[in-house]
């Protein structure tokens, strides 16, 4: 990693022999120029609390919006057809 940013091989064995003399030093070295994450920079809980609600409450919405929109009868009248076949398995109310 180190002779990849440049340093000559005696270089980079002392300074990767200093990284590692603090192994939270040697973790953070590793962190930032491995995966390139600032170990000081981390997620806002709040940030992520707001997106969670805001999702949760959109996907609870979408099945809602038929009756939202004034389509209160889409199921009544889904239901109420009944084949006039009399070998149906389905019972016609009585006339």
């Amino acid at each position: 990693m180190l002779t990849d940013m440049g340093m000559t091989e005696s270089t980079a064995t002392t300074a990767a022999n200093e990284i590692h003399a603090d192994p939270d030093g040697a973790v953070n070295v590793h962190i930032t120029h491995e995966l390139g994450v600032a170990p000081s920079d981390k997620p806002s809980p709040w940030v992520a609390a707001v997106s969670s609600f805001i999702m949760f409450a959109i996907g609870g919405i979408v099945p809602l919006i038929p009756y939202l929109l004034g389509f209160s009868s889409l199921i009544s009248s889904a239901c109420r057809w009944v084949p006039s076949d009399s070998s149906s398995p389905v019972a016609s109310p009585p006339t």
